[in-house]
């Protein structure tokens, strides 16, 4: 195939905003900025300041992606867990009731009456639904008569839109969490697991059904979904005012089970593949041995792991991943965040063995131990800082290679920046449409520095670039998606 000249992110969050952030239901879509409602109170001002490096705008509209090269995305869609809509005791006092709603709101941009109606919505399903619906409903032209975008089906569908028009991004719906299937709400608590069990096997054979189904799912979130224990993902101030306790680190339930056995069989419609982001240490480990077990008795026929924004802890296995609690002083010094959400070295060696996919995420405080952001924060010289925040991103993806001992690794890693998904973004790719220069800024770094040249296996920096941004993602939707 020739040279694309475009990007494949595997993990963003287009819908969200479109769908939660509009003052009129009316007027939404998915190719305007939607800015965060601004409160002037002193505990909204005070929590502004202390998430300012989540965006308070769009960083993945359609208008966005296009800037950036993007044309081809995959959606995430993601019905908003209970668990947001919840402060701990404490916060709920501190904040007061305005308080607390006018923190929620302009941190996450949700309108004040999407926060209310979510509060009383009971049904992630129905919710799904909707998002997909709307997805659906808004394909074609943009405002500027110019652009577009279309959903695929398939990489034969796919393929075509990407010839049909240059300037058309292709969606690739896919979900993130599992609970949109009628877990872990408050209608499905009330069910007895075999109730339950028939209840998300519907759900997930009608989605299986969509005239363009989720290519993957997400397993886990930020909070229990009755499926999997989670991994801890909220860090101060956020985990002061969010509780993920509940189901926090434990494995996967027989209900779980049940769950990842209808999603990848293709009995019930198309196989639709598990994405272990989120998934506790545990709950992955567990996983993996069943991937693992599949595989070698389907050696022509392995399902692949995917994660999908991910980035590296360095340590050498699950069990010591997960031994020490997730903690400020957990994450480290160096340039890896060593909390058990990022992947071990034994994982990294799982996710190549099955042929699987490893998205990169763009979340600073993901990919780096703590005093490191702050020292590459604190730096006033911006180039010095960017160089620093290259490094950091290299260093992860090198630590991949290097963990995996082959040529091969070098086709298991892509693009899953997780924009609009509440990240903290590096100052210097605050959005999609910086990605053009985040691609030429990655190549000049390893020209210039020849950084871990050893592992580079001969490829030139444009190549590596070009297999991480582009042409790795597209050749395993052209493997995987049929």
């Amino acid at each position: 195939m020739p040279k694309l000249n475009f990007y494949v992110d595997i993990h963003a969050h287009p819908c969200l905003r479109a769908i939660y952030c509009y003052d009129k239901k009316e007027n939404r879509n998915l190719w305007d900025n939607v800015e965060n409602k601004e409160f002037q109170s002193l505990i909204a001002r005070y929590m502004r300041r202390q998430t300012m490096d989540i965006k308070k705008y769009s960083q993945s509209n359609f208008t966005k992606l296009s800037e950036g090269k993007v044309r081809v995305v995959f959606d995430n869609l993601y019905p908003v867990e209970k668990g947001w809509l919840n402060y701990r005791n404490l916060a709920k006092v501190f904040f007061g009731k305005k308080g607390g709603l006018e923190v929620f709101v302009g941190t996450t941009g949700i309108k004040t009456e999407e926060y209310r109606r979510l509060q009383k919505s009971k049904d992630y399903f129905k919710e799904l639904i909707e998002q997909y619906d709307f997805l659906k409903a808004e394909q074609g032209k943009a405002p500027n008569k110019k652009n577009e975008y279309y959903i695929a089906s398939n990489y034969k569908s796919l393929k075509e839109h990407i010839q049909k028009n240059d300037h058309r991004i292709v969606v690739i719906p896919c979900i993130e969490g599992a609970h949109s299937f009628g877990a872990g709400n408050p209608n499905a608590k009330k069910l007895s697991l075999e109730e339950h069990k028939i209840l998300l096997s519907k759900n997930i054979s009608d989605t299986k059904h969509w005239e363009h189904p989720p290519f993957y799912v997400t397993f886990a979130h930020h909070f229990w979904n009755q499926l999997c224990g989670h991994s801890k993902s909220l860090k101060p101030p956020t985990n002061i005012a969010f509780n993920q306790d509940i189901g926090l680190n434990t494995g996967i339930t027989q209900l779980g089970w049940h769950v990842i056995k209808e999603l990848l069989t293709n009995k019930n419609g198309r196989r639709i593949l598990i994405d272990t982001k989120h998934m506790s240490a545990k709950a992955r480990s567990e996983y993996y041995e069943f991937i693992h077990t599949y595989n070698s008795i389907n050696p022509y026929e392995k399902i692949p792991i995917i994660c999908s924004h991910a980035a590296v802890s360095t340590h050498a296995n699950f069990i010591s991943s997960a031994k020490e609690k997730d903690s400020i002083k957990k994450m480290g010094t160096g340039y890896h965040n060593r909390w058990s959400i990022n992947m071990s070295n034994e994982e990294i060696r799982l996710i190549h063995d099955s042929e699987g996919l490893i998205g990169f995420i763009l979340d600073k405080t993901v990919t780096g131990g703590i005093s490191t952001i702050d020292r590459i924060q604190a730096m006033e010289d911006k180039n010095a800082r960017k160089e620093a925040y290259l490094r950091l991103i290299w260093s992860n993806i090198f630590h991949i290679i290097k963990v995996s001992g082959d040529i091969s690794a070098w086709d298991r890693i892509s693009l899953g920046s997780d924009y609009d998904g509440l990240i903290n973004s590096f100052e210097d790719y605050p959005d999609a449409s910086y990605l053009p220069q985040l691609h030429k800024d990655m190549i000049n770094f390893l020209k210039v520095t020849e950084f871990k040249k050893e592992l580079w296996y001969n490829y030139d920096p444009s190549t590596l670039a070009y297999k991480i941004f582009t042409r790795n993602a597209m050749d395993f939707l052209e493997k995987h998606y049929k």
